[in-house]
């Protein structure tokens, strides 16, 4: 991707896993993230989410990282003269993520996630047979200009595919996604551009849905890094720990 926990809430559109990154680590939890966008695009969006998703809600909008950085759609603007063009510094994450509030009230997940944190090679699983995992991870760099936008940061997208193996109909609409990276961990910045997309509203019973979200992970720290995705406040966070490749 080539925009940018904490916090991308799942993209369809484009189209909240809030990337949370708003909710420590990235705390954006995609529903919780803390981050405003760089660019002046509008976030890709699908028919579900809204989270800056992934973590600053995403209200089914993909994750929201410190920041996110539209830059294919701001391609044809121009930085004002003088303007840095020097990437700013992550901040830290907190030290634990936690659930982000839904419809203005705290929520307490019940649907246990088996076997706690997961490799990014391994899925996370519900005791309701949910099913959630990380299909593959793909690395590029920002491309374009304008304001709040970033050349050659990096990014890391996440494809990520949610199973429905219960036997009702689910509402996906604010994922919040959040990524965190290093050490100490730092909120990693939310990228938004052509790849992005959030997850479809509803899957129903034994189908899947799909989501890309990007993030922006320096390359010495890919070793190290934790995604969180906060999904509807039924079930406990999801979080995968370990080496991005």
């Amino acid at each position: 991707m080539a925009s940018e926990t904490l916090s991308h809430s799942g993209r369809g559109r484009r189209g909240s896993l809030i990337a949370v990154a708003c909710v420590a680590l990235g705390v954006a939890v995609t529903g919780c993230a803390s981050s405003a966008h760089d660019g002046a695009a509008d976030r890709p969006g699908s028919t579900a989410s809204g989270v800056p998703n992934a973590v600053a809600g995403l209200t089914s909008t993909p994750t929201a990282g410190p920041q996110d950085d539209t830059s294919q759609a701001s391609t044809q603007q121009k930085l004002p003269k003088g303007a840095s063009t020097a990437i700013p510094s992550d901040p830290l994450a907190s030290s634990a993520v936690v659930p982000v509030e839904r419809s203005g009230r705290k929520v307490r997940p019940s649907i246990s996630a088996i076997g706690g944190a997961r490799p990014f090679t391994q899925p996370v699983e519900y005791a309701d047979g949910l099913r959630l995992r990380i299909t593959r991870m793909t690395q590029s760099k920002v491309t374009g200009q304008g304001p709040g936008v970033f050349p050659g940061r990096p990014v890391t997208d996440f494809y990520v595919t949610l199973t429905n193996g219960t036997k009702k109909p689910l509402s996906f609409d604010a994922v919040v996604v959040t990524v965190s990276y290093g050490s100490p961990a730092r909120l990693a910045h939310l990228v938004y551009d052509q790849n992005s997309v959030d997850f479809a509203s509803t899957v129903q019973p034994g189908k899947s849905g799909n989501a890309v979200y990007g993030f922006s992970v320096p390359a010495a720290d890919l070793s190290q890094v934790t995604m969180t995705v906060d999904l509807d406040g039924l079930h406990q966070l999801a979080t995968f720990r370990g080496k991005v490749t």
